[in-house]
């Protein structure tokens, strides 16, 4: 993968409200991508998905997303100095880091995040977004189709 961004889901405006939540994902496996990009797509968000940090930190400068899905293993940053950048921007956008490796000092280390999800938990990952839509009032839950149990 080149760093750039993936791909984009076109979502269905007539079966979701327009007030989906825009969530940007970022790891450095594509086929970690492809799976939360079709989740989250599934579930009426509109999901973004790249492999560079940076790229992440531009969409969330223009205010382009309310939710990040961060993996804490890449090659070009950890998560939680990813976080760490995107807090420096955005104070409080959501972070939500999703990772396959948890070693005893990565939550500490995550603290900059308001989830910490090991991989393939998605159970537990949509339950937070479906409670962050509630909370900021984008919709009502219209998420009872997706798997959360």
């Amino acid at each position: 993968m080149d760093g750039g961004p993936t791909r984009q889901h076109k979502i269905d405006t007539h079966r979701f409200s327009e007030n989906r939540l825009r969530i940007l994902c970022i790891d450095d496996d594509p086929a970690v991508l492809v799976l939360l990009q079709d989740v989250l797509a599934n579930c009426g968000h509109e999901a973004f998905a790249t492999s560079s940090v940076s790229r992440g930190l531009l969409a969330i400068e223009r205010s382009d997303v309310d939710v990040v899905i961060l993996d804490y293993e890449m090659k070009e940053l950890t998560g939680a100095d990813a976080a760490h950048l995107f807090r420096k921007v955005s104070p409080n956008i959501p972070i939500v880091m999703f990772s396959g490796h948890c070693q005893s000092g990565h939550r500490d280390i995550a603290s900059n995040s308001n989830l910490w999800v090991e991989k393939p938990d998605l159970r537990k990952l949509l339950t937070y977004l479906d409670d962050r839509q509630r909370q900021n009032g984008k919709r009502e839950n219209k998420l009872s189709a997706c798997p959360t149990s």
